[in-house]
């Protein structure tokens, strides 16, 4: 069926507080909660449980008690985006954010910013378009101009950057 055709798409208003979700308080957030029960209340996301539960797995095995760390795959992008991105106080830097994709040509402006959810699709749009960038190129330009070659970071024996050299985003 063509979009013009499909019967919009309503989403579930669901709110995040204690009286929606008492276990909320105990974990924190909704997010928090699903990942420890997959049968809790669902979050608006487009994130499924499983993967929040691996990236949160993933986290606590390494030893990261951070936000970023427990939102993300743990691969070598996702940790220089964090290095580069998350401020001293834990909170996303936007701006940096946009530079970095700016830098490497990935076009992101038709991306909404106008909710905390955009900026989640954003990061997770934004990181996927760039991770295609990278394949192609072999390396992640930052705002000053400075290069970041993981291809030389693999040869190197850095072990994330070997990883990631190793996914689909690089062309055989």
């Amino acid at each position: 069926m063509a979009k013009r055709t499909q019967a919009p798409v309503v989403e579930a208003q669901v709110e995040e507080t204690e009286a929606a979700n008492p276990e909320a308080s105990a974990y924190g957030t909704i997010a928090e909660a699903q990942m420890a029960d997959p049968k809790a209340l669902a979050a608006k996301t487009v994130v499924k449980a499983r993967y929040k539960r691996e990236y949160l797995e993933r986290a606590k095995a390494a030893g990261h008690k951070d936000r970023a760390s427990r939102r993300g795959n743990g691969d070598w992008l996702q940790k220089e985006l964090q290095a580069e991105t998350i401020r001293k106080d834990g909170s996303f830097d936007l701006e940096r954010y946009e530079a970095i994709l700016d830098a490497n040509g990935v076009e992101h402006r038709h991306l909404a910013r106008e909710k905390a959810s955009d900026i989640g699709r954003l990061r997770m749009s934004g990181g996927i378009m760039l991770r295609g960038r990278i394949g192609k190129s072999g390396v992640l330009l930052l705002p000053e101009g400075e290069t970041i070659n993981v291809l030389e970071l693999a040869e190197n024996g850095d072990e994330l950057a070997q990883a990631f050299v190793n996914t689909k985003w690089f062309a055989a």
